[in-house]
């Protein structure tokens, strides 16, 4: 961080993160990983959650050395509105960097009136907007259009997600930029299979390691998920030492466990809940499943793949992006049970493909989604925005970054 510290001038530099909520959801966690590279690099930056605190909220005033502004909370809207005026007044930061619908949305326009700091919007899939089911997908969009006109940059997961933008109309390609999100490989290492036959043992009484083939899943328990499709293709499996598992908490749950007894896998398909243990628990897979229907990027997948494991994923999103078919994993169709079944048992009869497709698997993603290349092109950004440079987004050069 020393060199980004002296060539790029973020060293004093106020950054202010706004984002939705401080849970342990992929989008704040990155977001918090880019805020303390900026931090050790030099910046002074500051934590406002829009909508509510969470589990994160003492980690972060642990690490940050405050306590993060919690915007909305239980308090009436007008006061949290008049409160963050008033923190962008006495801060006055040269950069705000916002991620999330709702952040995006309200605080992008407060922060544009009130301040003169570049603003970067940071942009997880439009599918964000569809997901608003109580108000039509139009408004948030028209939303975050009009938020992304008063922005300096916004800075999409993937190149599915720049695409989705420009033909939604909502944002010039001159304006986007492409940044993929980082894993932390030293944390997800194929050594973390060691502890396969902890983890067998805990989520399958009376398996061993050696016993079974095990497919997982991590993830938001949602629709857009696709993991109703996962439970149906596990049911067309007839292969006996094979177990399925779902890492993951979300409004689908009960709907999913009604869908594993209609199916008869009691027993074989464990729904997990939430790990904090999650580099041991990819590890211990032999197969990592991504059935979404939309997913701007995959950062589940990512975390398997630095596991060394293969995934079989969807072609939807920024997924065909990460995976590539044949070399990396197997990617197929969405909303297609037949076609996922037949990629597992393809690889579950395949011990030698797996190890191949796992170990490059994460030499990809030791060569392009490492969480310090996101940090640093991150960083790499603010600079030019600090010096008037950026002048055009890299949206055009996408394929040669991520390819």
């Amino acid at each position: 961080m020393a060199e980004l510290r002296d060539t790029l001038g973020v060293s004093d530099t106020k950054i202010v993160y706004l984002l939705n909520a401080l849970e342990r959801d992929a989008p704040t966690q990155l977001m918090l990983e880019v805020a303390r590279a900026a931090r050790r690099a030099g910046s002074v930056c500051r934590i406002v959650a829009w909508s509510r605190g969470g589990a994160l909220q003492d980690p972060v005033a642990s690490d940050f050395g405050f306590s993060p502004l919690i915007l909305w909370g239980d308090r009436n809207p007008w006061k949290a509105f008049a409160d963050f005026v008033s923190f962008l007044r006495q801060t006055q930061p040269d950069i705000v960097h916002v991620t999330l619908t709702r952040p995006s949305i309200l605080g992008t326009p407060l922060v544009r009136f009130v301040t003169r700091a570049h603003i970067i919007l940071t942009q997880n899939g439009v599918h964000e907007w569809e997901e608003h089911l109580r108000i039509p997908s139009i408004v948030p969009c028209l939303g975050f259009k009009f938020s992304a006109s008063l922005a300096d940059c916004v800075v999409a997961v993937s190149n599915a997600v720049a695409r989705d933008l420009v033909l939604a109309g909502v944002v010039a390609p001159n304006k986007l930029d492409v940044i993929a999100n980082g894993v932390d490989v030293q944390s997800f290492t194929p050594e973390q299979r060691r502890y396969r036959e902890r983890v067998i043992h805990h989520y399958f009484p009376g398996q061993t390691a050696d016993s079974i083939v095990l497919v997982g899943a991590a993830g938001n328990l949602r629709k857009i998920k696709g993991y109703d499709i996962f439970v149906e293709a596990a049911s067309l499996i007839t292969n006996p030492a094979i177990r399925f598992i779902i890492w993951g908490e979300g409004p689908e749950r009960l709907f999913l466990e009604k869908a594993i007894v209609r199916a008869n896998l009691g027993g074989k398909f464990v729904l997990a809940g939430s790990s904090l243990q999650m580099p041991e628990c990819l590890a211990a897979c032999d197969i990592f499943v991504q059935p979404s229907r939309r997913e701007a990027f995959g950062l589940a997948a990512a975390e398997a793949m630095a596991c060394g494991v293969p995934c079989v994923v969807t072609s939807v999103g920024g997924l065909p992006e990460l995976v590539k078919d044949g070399m990396t994993g197997l990617v197929v169709p969405p909303e297609d049970p037949a076609t996922l079944a037949r990629s597992i048992s393809y690889l579950v009869d395949r011990p030698f493909l797996r190890e191949r497709l796992g170990i490059a698997a994460r030499q990809r993603i030791l060569e392009r989604y490492t969480k310090e290349r996101m940090c640093a092109d991150y960083l790499h950004l603010y600079g030019r925005l600090l010096e008037n440079s950026h002048k055009l987004g890299s949206y055009e050069r996408a394929d040669s970054k991520t390819p």
